[in-house]
């Protein structure tokens, strides 16, 4: 019964608020547990082991395949426009994979090609290739490893559950637009050339204020503010080359200035 329950709770896929699907799953696989060797202090005796140090936090294997589920792939369709394939002439393709977990913000920089992604995490270098996504299944191939998991979205929540864990992470904003993300990042999802900038470090700003202007495929963008607060970063000078991924802006939210 505790091999069925194990497997089940491997199997299991359960999105929208917080469980103890990854503890429940640590029990049912200790071997005191599946050896009945039972008593009061089971859980406290086996504490570290049930809840480790990773309980519930991204590692670089999470992360890789949130990244191909969310960076890779093509989209539906015939339109050669939709296709998300990261294909660009002549060079790699740099996409910044920001997100949090469990309280922390990571911002990955990612080089892609075609299926597959590289960034570093931790001092080593990840590689990993998608070789098939749908709906919610993916199976990938990270560093010689082949997987197979499932990741539930939720608009910019998403939950991924492979072998028993159930890990959680928020996607921040990548794009280039008049609403800017409400953590005051503002960050381009695509290469261009920065034309004119209109603000300073530390100048307040009001929501929807031109912050600067970005050249892209010959087509001018104006770059707003996506709230009221004050330039804590502003990385760029005028003729400055952008890529993929790369931060605008860091505006500090009024109410915490």
């Amino acid at each position: 019964a505790a091999i069925k329950m194990k497997s089940l709770l491997e199997n299991t896929t359960l999105s929208g608020l917080n469980t103890n699907q990854e503890f429940l799953h640590h029990i049912f696989e200790h071997d005191e547990f599946l050896n009945a060797h039972l008593d009061t202090g089971f859980i406290p005796r086996h504490e570290n082991l049930l809840i480790p140090k990773n309980y519930g936090r991204v590692e670089e294997t999470d992360i890789a395949l949130f990244a191909l589920y969310q960076l890779t792939g093509h989209a539906d369709g015939i339109d050669p426009w939709s296709a998300d394939d990261n294909w660009r002439m002549g060079t790699a393709t740099r996409r910044l994979f920001d997100f949090t977990n469990r309280a922390q913000h990571y911002s990955i920089s990612c080089t892609l090609k075609g299926r597959e992604i590289n960034f570093d995490f931790n001092g080593k270098n990840i590689n990993a290739r998608l070789l098939h996504k749908c709906e919610n299944n993916i199976q990938a191939e990270v560093n010689g490893q082949k997987i197979d998991a499932v990741i539930i979205v939720n608009k910019r929540d998403l939950t991924l559950f492979n072998s028993g864990r159930a890990v959680h992470i928020t996607l921040l904003n990548h794009e280039v637009s008049e609403d800017a993300n409400a953590n005051g990042r503002i960050v381009t999802n695509m290469p261009g050339r920065i034309v004119n900038i209109l603000v300073k470090k530390g100048q307040k700003v009001e929501k929807d204020q031109p912050l600067l202007i970005m050249e892209s495929m010959k087509v001018e963008i104006t770059i707003r503010a996506g709230l009221n607060g004050t330039i804590k970063e502003l990385p760029l000078a005028v003729n400055d080359q952008v890529a993929d991924g790369a931060l605008l802006a860091h505006i500090t939210p009024a109410e915490s200035v």
